[in-house]
């Protein structure tokens, strides 16, 4: 064997063939969990997801083995222990084994916080001190793999994913296991739960939290009539619709008027009035692009197409990987894109030019468009397509709306503007107000590269916008009355929950921790919040109702005791985790504030 060894550290199997294959190695180079060329000097090697795991409570405290009553909780472990997993004993020989022989070993699993912390763990166990690189690449496909394997980074760069990773992990061990074996004790005694447990998790619990408080909702919800009044008026022989706004005394808390008597008093009173125009302001308003996709925001969209956000990651991973390569990595935070990345933008539009909707757009190159910037950019950017084309015949039905929503904002980058003529006119008559507003189409721009479907049709207005002046006098000449009813807030689908996770502020009720959540305060991460939801169903926290999410009927019954819970709590310490990630805040100070709650939690179960 050559003295000097290169070896390849991948996260799973498939990406361990896709890059022997990629590397020149053959078939006649496969061995048990690796590949290897002695005469090149290369070898592949293959994790098959985490091979280690933290140690359970009972490595703590052995008593918890017979019984989770056994022993006093909360466990606070001084020292984490990190073990290798049974079943991942014979992968991590072969790679130990490998590791011993090698002079230059490149991390090559997923660029993300997991796939980084994968290989720290075995790097570490293995107790690897040779030279140490981090391949990091964006897409599959072979030209962005030639790149990233002739510029390999130095591995100091990526070891904040893997610290961010392990800090989480301890964080949700103390949170996931102490509340889950309280809250399991707690149930038993109150006759509630015969047998299993009750999962209880930092993310989890916060998850079923919105899903019952929106069930609660609901519930309470009572249907209110309320009767919106038009007004009909006539100006230099025009007329035109403006709505009345509700006077004070004849409006509820929400501005509306629920009496119908005082709203057939309304109409009476204006109308035949003259009403004095106070504001008229017309403006033409551009809007550019929406950003590029990252997970979420590609999962919410793809919520409308009728695809579960567990499903749209695990088609997008199929659109990453070998043999399509046909779009950048999937779980990403970020919408914005490397300004090294504009020159790729004709040889992308080039071949989606092959799809017949893109191929009619009208796209302008003569600079970059605000996507494309370095300062928004670290390790991960927004999804879009690969340089490699795509055979959309041969995608499934869920593939192709997938690969089309990606490429068609992709080509959104590079169109005109969304034009449109903004009109809002205000009018008085002593005490009452009447407000008109509208829009006109200019340019529908971008918007001519929306995917139809899903249930968000664009409605472009055309009509033609009155032109009144201030101090013009328009008349009433008559009313509208409507009879309308509230309706309750709707149950969230999977994609629904996604965006609630993206924005826990929307579902906070308390309002002095409402006020405080800020943009980008979050529950758990993009990478992870499908995962999660897949898990609230799977162990029980939640149910499918159709394609929505309720309750399940022990959470309902016992939710008051996870109030703990709260997504705002939950986001502002995902908050001090990412600050701790970056250096920002004492690692000691996070888990102090995690662990002062899991023991009055743990404290009111056992009570």
């Amino acid at each position: 064997m050559s003295k000097q060894l290169t070896t390849y550290l991948c996260e799973k199997p498939s990406q361990a063939s896709e890059l022997a294959s990629f590397l020149g190695l053959k078939a006649s180079h496969k061995r048990r969990n690796h590949y290897i060329d002695s005469s090149k000097g290369i070898a592949v090697c293959h994790a098959v997801g985490h091979l280690f795991e933290l140690a359970p409570p009972e490595f703590y405290e052995p008593k918890l083995a017979k019984s989770w009553r056994s022993a006093p909780l909360p466990i606070i472990p001084e020292k984490f222990e990190v073990q290798l997993k049974d079943e991942m004993k014979g992968v991590f020989s072969v790679i130990q084994g490998l590791l011993k022989k090698t002079t230059l070993l490149v991390i090559a699993t997923d660029a993300d916080n997991e796939g980084e912390l994968i290989a720290r763990d075995i790097i570490s166990h293995a107790k690897y001190k040779g030279q140490l690189k981090r391949a990091l690449y964006s897409s599959t496909d072979t030209k962005a793999l030639q790149t990233a394997f002739s510029n390999l980074k130095p591995a100091s760069e990526t070891a904040f994913m893997a610290k961010e990773a392990d800090i989480r992990r301890k964080l949700d061990w103390v949170t996931g296991m102490n509340g889950t074996m309280a809250f399991t004790n707690y149930l038993k005694d109150k006759k509630a739960l015969s047998k299993g447990a009750f999962s209880v998790g930092r993310v989890i619990s916060a998850l079923g939290m919105i899903v019952n408080n929106r069930e609660l909702e609901i519930k309470n919800f009572v249907k209110q009539k309320y009767y919106p009044v038009t007004a009909i008026c006539q100006y230099n022989g025009h007329k035109f619709a403006a709505k009345l706004k509700v006077p004070a005394e004849f409006a509820d808390a929400d501005g509306r008027c629920t009496n119908r008597q005082k709203a057939e008093a309304l109409c009476g009173a204006i109308k035949g009035k003259k009403f004095r125009v106070t504001k008229s302001e017309k403006t033409v308003k551009n809007k550019g692009a929406e950003l590029p996709y990252d997970l979420a925001s590609l999962q919410i969209d793809a919520d409308r197409f009728g695809i579960e956000s567990d499903e749209t990651l695990s088609l997008l991973q199929t659109l990453y990987d070998k043999p399509l390569s046909a779009v950048t990595y999937p779980r990403t935070d970020c919408r914005y894109l490397p300004e090294g990345m504009w020159e790729d933008a004709k040889p992308i539009i080039n071949h989606l030019n092959k799809i017949d909707v893109i191929k009619t757009f009208s796209l302008n190159f003569d600079k970059a468009p605000k996507a494309f910037n370095n300062k928004k950019v670290a390790i991960h950017h927004g999804i879009i397509p690969s340089k490699k084309p795509v055979n959309t015949a041969k995608l499934t039905d869920k593939q192709l709306v997938i690969y089309l929503l990606i490429s068609l904002r992709y080509a959104q980058q590079f169109m005109k503007p969304y034009s449109y003529e903004s009109l809002s006119v205000e009018m008085q008559a002593g005490k009452l107000t009447l407000s008109l507003s509208g829009t006109r189409l200019l340019d529908k721009g971008w918007k001519k590269a929306m995917l139809e479907g899903g249930g968000k049709e664009d409605e472009d207005q055309t009509q033609e916008l009155i032109n009144i002046d201030i101090g013009a006098e328009p008349t009433v000449i008559d009313t509208l009355l409507e009879d309308k009813t509230t309706s309750p807030p709707s149950r969230l689908t999977s994609g629904k929950l996604i965006e609630a996770m993206e924005h826990p502020e929307r579902f906070e009720l308390d309002p002095e921790v409402k006020k405080v959540l800020a943009e980008g305060d979050g529950i758990g991460t993009p990478a992870t919040r499908s995962d999660a939801i897949k898990k609230a169903f799977k162990k029980g926290l939640i149910v499918k109702h159709g394609r929505f999410a309720k309750p399940s009927k022990i959470l309902s019954a016992h939710a008051g005791q996870l109030d703990y819970f709260t997504p705002g709590y939950t986001a502002l310490l995902q908050r001090t985790l990412n600050a701790v990630a970056q250096g920002k805040v004492e690692e000691r100070a996070l888990f102090t504030q995690n662990e002062n709650l899991v023991r009055r939690m743990v404290q009111k179960w056992t009570n």
